[in-house]
């Protein structure tokens, strides 16, 4: 399995994507048999990509503009991150990858109270409000737990 050449793939949109960024060790160690990734080209096209396994198939992988990491459990699906390249934002580019995300079913997130343009897209997506963590982050925000079934 190629977990370097994917966990830098992933670091190069999440540092282009984010002021706190996950770092490769970090995606890295998300990289196991249950890790369920959507890739997105620059043209916005889903990559043919959803599992480690498959990664090596991959021609041109260098050409992300976005993806989701995820991991499978047995009765749900947890969404551990997605990130649009700055240049690709408002072009429908992560509505894409929750689409491809409801494919695996029952899906669970968390996400800071402080992140509005992610709970927007979670709600779009028809995400809905389970519970809530009470300061949880760092920054003394709240962590929103929701569920699309």
């Amino acid at each position: 399995m190629e977990t370097t050449g994917l966990a830098h793939l992933l670091a190069s949109v999440e540092t282009a994507a984010f002021e706190s960024p996950w770092s490769v060790y970090m995606i890295r160690g998300s990289l196991d048999q249950s890790a369920r990734i959507g890739l997105l080209d620059v043209n916005g096209k889903l990559l043919p990509v959803r599992t480690l396994a498959e990664f090596g198939t991959l021609e041109a992988p260098e050409r992300i503009g976005a993806y989701y990491l995820a991991k499978q459990n047995d009765d749900f699906t947890e969404l551990l991150r997605i990130a649009v390249r700055p240049e690709f934002r408002r072009q429908g580019f992560a509505h894409r990858l929750m689409a491809d995300l409801a494919g695996y079913g029952r899906i669970l997130l968390e996400v800071s109270d402080k992140n509005q343009p992610a709970l927007a897209l979670y709600e779009s997506a028809g995400y809905r409000t389970i519970s809530r963590r009470k300061r949880y982050y760092g920054d003394g925000s709240d962590c929103i737990v929701m569920e699309k079934r």
